[in-house]
């Protein structure tokens, strides 16, 4: 398998990615410097980046200077900063920005190309923290110029965008970002949307450019 022509499928967490595991019929790859897995029916691979802005950038840099894929997809579930966003609800991210704890202006944001693939998909503007998001008035502040939040997509959309590679940004709606109960509780659902529509939009496009 040509790695350097395949989709790279971004993921922090192992109980995210559990689900495309399953129908990718993925095998792990114990030659990496990061957790990773293979598909090579599908030319995909799948890593694992851990959680945060830390540890998705230095995973995502390790990636890039190994790999040169077709393309990085970083998928996975976000809190919703709008109660209108249902749980489970899919979208492709049209923008994205760090955030702290004030809202971010509308010029800080990186605007993301969207993929053949994805086109079709409702959007979203995401923001990404270091810790996990379930203050109410952090929240409000937050959804004044982004529907989204999650703590990775910043960091490995201004990587790949640093080094040339195209890269979307999936995710599923999980909670509201109000509790953690809620988000344990719908991840395990959330992720298997996600997986679903990813293998779909792969057999449609075998490589994901």
């Amino acid at each position: 398998m040509n790695l350097a022509a395949g989709t790279s499928f971004v993921f922090a967490t192992l109980a995210e990615a559990e689900p495309l595991l399953r129908l990718l019929e993925a095998t792990v790859q114990t030659d990496t410097p990061f957790p990773s897995f293979s598909a090579p029916a599908r030319r995909a691979t799948v890593m694992l980046t851990g959680m945060g802005l830390a540890a998705a950038d230095a995973a995502i840099e390790a990636m890039l200077a190994r790999l040169r894929p077709a393309l990085v997809v970083n998928a996975g579930i976000a809190g919703a900063l709008h109660d209108g966003l249902a749980i489970g609800e899919l979208r492709r991210v049209s923008a994205v920005a760090e955030a702290a704890d004030s809202a971010v202006a509308v010029t800080r944001f990186l605007e993301l190309a969207p993929p053949g693939w994805a086109r079709d998909l409702d959007t979203a503007r995401l923001v990404s923290r270091q810790a996990p998001l379930f203050d109410p008035a952090i929240r409000a502040r937050l959804a004044t110029t982004a529907d989204l939040v999650d703590m990775e997509g910043e960091r490995i959309a201004r990587r790949c965008a640093a080094r040339g590679v195209p890269c979307a940004l999936l995710k599923a709606v999980s909670d509201h970002a109000d509790d953690r109960a809620t988000l344990l509780r719908n991840l395990e659902h959330s992720s298997h949307r996600l997986a679903e529509c990813l293998v779909s939009r792969l057999r449609q496009f075998p490589v994901m450019e």
